[in-house]
Formats: structure tokens, C-alpha cells, sequence
């Protein structure tokens, strides 16, 4: 005679069995039912455009066509869709440059299988060619930011110092030599000798020779002879009509530096001017002015001592 504990053990394994198969049937069929729904998705697919040989694009061209695709959810892969390109092939023509107009329809753009499109846009779109030109330029380094102190750049050196470039004839004859990115100065460590750049690449414009738009750009810096010295300048004011009462202060002492031999010592401290603007002085009560300093392009001014006046009647 069976154990009755042992029948009902049985039973509930069977119930739980049973349990598991219906959610998994479940889980099944809500995945069947949600991958065949159809669904409506918003999507920009690149443009790919065909040029016939020996041309190139004059203008900027629209680089996207947003499409408006319906269909089942399985179908509709964003990664899958985002993969494709609209190809336009333009015909050859004799012209040195000609403007051609391309117009699409939908059997022009990719279609995966069970897809529909439903619009997009635009459906036209008009393309400037122009006859290719080749021509090297020149390279020329773009700096920012400064050196830090008891350092100059005594030169620099670019490779390589000129490059093919190709594109439409007007482009191309436009350009006169190619801008890197900007190098900041002020990261650059004495030791540092060469740097690899991009280059500033105008929009339909080729590389020919460089298999990445890099180039090389060696940099000679070096300990710069810099002089620091305090010299003793005369205030000059500027006021209107009469001047009632002089500040007791008429000279100040300016602490400059500069690099020896960017300035003639003797031509630019001179042209050193501290100024005094009291064209709106008012005598009733004590007044405080900032002093102006205008100095030569390669002297820096560190200090002013004393850097405001005061005048009162």
C-alpha cells in the first residue's frame, strides 16, 4: 500500500511543473506577439554620393535623408537601419562645373525585408560639381597659450612642410597652405621636442599623401634671457581747463621684465607712460584714480607701486 504523504509529494511536484511550463508558455508567447506588432520609427540614413571620375563637389551637400519607416518590430533593427546609405550616382558631364539634381524615390533608398516606407524627405537634392584640382601647400603651425617663465621658442620645424591637397578647382585655389590645431604653449615641457598635430582639414578638401591627417611639428625651446628691473617713471596727468590742485605723487616705480634680446633697452624703457586721468576730478571731495601704463609690445609690467593716486582740493 502506498505512502499517502508520498502521493501528495507527487502531486504538488506535478502542480509545480505544471506552473513553471505556463509561465515559460507565457513568457513565449508575449515575445511572439511583441516581436510581430508593427511598429513606426524616425530615422536619418547617410548619403553616399557616386562622382563621376575627374569631378568633386563644389558645395556642401545635404549628408542625410530622414526616412519614416512602418513595419514589424523584428524587422525594424535601429542598429540594422542606421547601417545603411542612400548611394547617389551622378552622371559624368563635359562641363568644367554643372549643377545636377538628383531626384529620389523610394525604390532609390534601402528597403529591409517587411519595411515600409512611409516618407522622407527631401526628395531632391541639388549638387554643385566642379573639375578636381591637385596642388601642394604649404603647413603652417597654429600656437596658443605662452611659454612659461626663462623660456622662448627659438624655432620650430613642420613635417611634412607641404602637402597635396585635392578638391574642386575654386576650392582648392583658394587655399594657400593648411592650418594644424591649435598647440597650447603653456603644456608644453622644456624636454618636449616633437609633437603630432592634426590638421585643420577645410570642409571637401582631400589629403592626398598622409594616410591620417597628422603631421609632425619639432620645437626648439630654449632658457630665455630674462632681465627683471624696477625703473622710476614720471606721472603725467591729464585734465581740462586748470588743474587746482597737484597730487603730491609725480613719479612712480614700475617693475618690468622682458626678454634681452627681443627689445633695444635704451629705445623701449623709455617709451614707458604712466598716466594720470583727472579730466573728471572732483575738488569737494578726496578722489582716488587707478594709474594707466602703456608700454611697448615685448616688456611685461609686474608692478606699479603706487598703483592709485589720490588729488583732493
Amino acid at each position: 500500500m502506498s505512502n499517502p504523504s508520498s502521493f501528495t509529494d507527487k502531486i504538488k511536484e506535478t502542480k509545480h511543473s505544471l506552473k513553471m511550463i505556463s509561465v515559460l508558455l507565457a513568457l513565449f508567447l508575449w515575445f511572439f506577439v511583441l516581436k510581430s506588432q508593427s511598429v513606426s520609427l524616425k530615422e536619418n540614413l547617410e548619403i553616399s554620393y557616386l562622382l563621376p571620375s575627374g569631378y568633386s563637389l563644389a558645395e556642401v551637400p545635404v549628408d542625410e535623408i530622414r526616412v519614416h519607416l512602418e513595419g514589424k518590430r523584428v524587422n525594424l533593427r535601429r542598429s540594422d537601419i542606421r547601417k545603411s546609405k542612400v548611394k547617389i550616382n551622378i552622371p559624368a558631364d563635359r562641363k568644367e562645373k554643372f549643377t545636377y539634381r538628383a531626384e529620389l524615390n523610394v525604390k532609390d533608398l534601402p528597403q529591409p525585408s517587411g519595411v515600409v516606407i512611409k516618407e522622407f524627405y527631401p526628395k531632391n537634392i541639388n549638387l554643385v560639381l566642379e573639375k578636381t584640382m591637385k596642388r601642394k601647400v604649404k603647413v603652417s603651425p597654429t600656437f596658443a597659450g605662452e611659454l612659461g617663465d626663462n623660456t622662448s621658442l627659438n624655432s620650430f620645424k613642420i613635417s611634412p612642410s607641404e602637402i597635396l591637397i585635392s578638391g574642386a578647382r575654386g576650392l582648392v585655389e583658394d587655399i594657400n597652405y593648411l592650418k594644424t590645431k591649435s598647440i597650447n604653449l603653456g603644456n608644453i615641457e622644456l624636454d618636449e621636442k616633437d609633437i603630432e598635430i592634426d590638421l585643420e582639414i577645410p570642409p571637401l578638401i582631400r589629403i592626398e599623401e598622409l594616410v591620417a591627417s597628422k603631421v609632425q611639428v619639432s620645437l626648439d625651446i630654449g632658457s630665455s634671457n630674462l632681465v627683471t628691473q624696477e625703473i622710476v617713471v614720471p606721472i603725467k596727468y591729464i585734465y581740462s581747463g586748470e588743474l587746482i590742485a597737484k597730487p603730491r605723487v609725480t613719479e612712480v616705480m614700475v617693475s618690468v621684465s622682458y626678454i634681452l634680446d627681443r627689445i633695444d633697452e635704451n629705445r623701449d624703457l623709455s617709451k614707458i607712460d604712466v598716466y594720470a586721468d583727472l579730466t573728471n576730478v572732483d575738488y569737494k571731495k578726496k578722489n582716488s584714480y587707478r594709474l594707466i601704463v602703456e608700454k611697448p609690445k615685448n616688456i611685461k609690467i609686474i608692478k606699479i607701486e603706487p598703483e592709485y593716486i589720490s588729488v583732493e582740493k
